[in-house]
C-alpha cells in the first residue's frame, strides 16, 4: 500500500463512512470502503458502534450485541485502547445496566473506570453476576498491586535504611564483620588484636516501624481516585514493616482496615457517592495516631469540603503540629486530568501539608518522597 492509500485509509477510519466533512484535497479524495481490508472494516464497525450509532442503528443495544462487540475490540485493538473504547461506550450510550449481565462482564478488560462503575452499581448486580463482578475487581487489584509492590517496598526499605542506627547497647547488637573491617587500621600487633574505635550495629530487622493512615474521600466526584487509593492501601499492607489503616468517608466515616486482607472486600466496602465532611474524617484519623513522628497520613480527596472548612483547617493544624507527616493526593479523573479545590489546597500547604496530583502509577515515587528522613 503506497503513501496515498495509507493516508486515505487512516482518514477513512478516523472520519467513518460519512466523509462529507473532508475537504477537497488531492491526498484524501475518493475515499471509499474499497481501500479497507476485512480487518479495517471490522475496526470501522466497532468504532461506528460508539461514535456514529445513528448511522447503522444501535449496535450495542442488547447484551448479545454488546458481548460480540467487546470480543471484537479485544481482537482489533491493544489493551490501552480497549479500556478507552469501553469507557466511551458506557458514557456515550448508557450501557451501565448491560454491564451487569454475566456474559458481558466475562468479556470486559478491567480498568479503574469500569471497576468504579461496577462498585457504584453493586447493589443492582444480580446474584448470577456477582461472582463475575468480584472476579473483574480482583483482576484489576492483582494487576495494579503487582505493579505497585516492588516500588513501594523499595521506597520503604530505602527510607528505613536511611534512619541512623542507634549505637549498639550490648555485644549482641554489634555487627562484628563490619566492625572488624572498619577498624583494621587499629590492629595492635603486640596484642594481636583489633581495638575498635567505632562499633557498628547490626542491620535492623525491620519490625513495623511506620504507620500509614490512608483516608479515602468516597464522595461522588472521587470514584476512580478512591478505588485507586484502596488498591494502594492493599499494596502497602503487604509490606511487613508498615502498619496500615484505611478509612473511607463522605459525610460519615467507616474504618475498612479489617478488609485489608481481602482487597476485593475492601473495594466492595466503599460506598461511592454522597457528600464530603473532611473535618469528621480527619478527627477520626487523629484518634488512630499513637506515635506522630512515625506516622504518615495520606488523604485522597479533591478537598471540596461540604462541612466547615475553617474547622477542617484547625484540625489539620492540630495534626501537623504533632510532627505527623501529611500528604494530600488530589483527585485524578478517568483521563488523568487533575481536580480539586485550589484554595483549600493552598490553605493545606500553608499548614505544612504536601499536596500533589498524581495517578496510581506514580504513587511509589510520591511515597518515597513522603518517607524521606526529616
Amino acid at each position: 500500500m503506497n503513501h496515498d492509500e495509507q493516508l486515505k485509509r487512516r482518514w477513512r477510519l478516523i472520519l467513518g463512512g460519512d466523509h462529507d466533512d473532508i475537504d477537497d484535497h488531492d491526498d484524501i479524495d475518493d475515499i471509499d470502503d474499497g481501500n479497507l481490508s476485512a480487518s479495517d472494516l471490522a475496526i470501522d464497525r466497532a468504532l461506528d458502534a460508539i461514535y456514529a450509532p445513528d448511522r447503522r442503528g444501535s449496535m450495542l443495544s442488547s447484551a448479545p450485541r454488546l458481548a460480540t462487540w467487546l470480543g471484537e475490540i479485544r481482537r482489533q485493538f491493544p489493551p490501552e485502547v480497549v479500556t478507552i473504547l469501553q469507557r466511551d461506550a458506557i458514557d456515550r450510550l448508557g450501557l451501565r445496566r448491560l454491564l451487569l449481565e454475566p456474559e458481558i462482564l466475562a468479556r470486559v478488560v478491567p480498568d479503574l473506570s469500569l471497576v468504579s462503575t461496577i462498585l457504584m452499581l453493586r447493589d443492582q448486580i444480580p446474584p448470577e453476576s456477582l461472582d463475575t463482578a468480584r472476579q473483574i475487581v480482583g483482576e484489576l487489584v492483582a494487576r495494579l498491586s503487582a505493579q505497585l509492590k516492588p516500588g513501594l517496598s523499595r521506597s520503604v526499605n530505602q527510607a528505613l535504611d536511611r534512619v541512623p542506627l542507634p549505637p549498639p547497647r550490648s555485644s549482641a547488637d554489634i555487627d562484628w564483620h563490619r566492625t572488624i573491617r572498619a577498624n583494621l587500621r587499629h590492629y595492635q600487633p603486640e596484642f594481636q588484636t583489633i581495638i575498635p574505635a567505632r562499633l557498628i550495629a547490626r542491620p535492623r530487622h525491620h519490625s513495623k516501624s511506620q504507620t500509614i493512615i490512608l483516608c479515602l474521600d468516597q464522595s461522588g466526584s472521587m470514584a476512580t481516585s478512591t478505588i485507586g487509593g484502596g488498591i494502594i492501601g492493599s499494596a502497602l499492607a503487604s509490606i511487613p514493616t508498615l502498619d496500615v489503616r484505611v478509612v473511607a468517608f463522605d459525610t460519615a466515616v467507616v474504618d475498612l482496615t479489617r478488609h485489608l486482607v481481602d482487597p476485593v472486600a475492601l473495594l466492595f466496602g466503599l460506598n461511592l457517592g454522597g457528600g464530603t465532611d473532611l473535618d469528621r474524617a480527619l478527627r477520626y484519623c487523629r484518634q488512630l495516631v499513637e506515635h506522630p513522628s512515625e506516622t504518615s497520613l495520606i488523604l485522597v480527596s479533591d478537598l471540596h469540603d461540604g462541612g466547615d472548612p475553617d474547622r477542617t483547617l484547625r484540625t489539620v493544624a492540630s495534626l501537623t503540629s504533632t510532627g505527623l507527616r501529611m500528604i494530600t493526593l488530589l483527585a485524578v479523573d478517568d483521563h488523568g486530568n487533575p481536580g480539586g479545590d485550589p484554595q483549600m489546597a493552598e490553605s493545606f500547604a500553608s499548614l505544612g501539608v504536601t499536596t500533589v496530583t498524581t495517578d496510581i502509577d506514580r504513587f511509589p515515587d510520591i511515597f518515597a518522597e513522603l518517607l524521606q528522613p526529616r
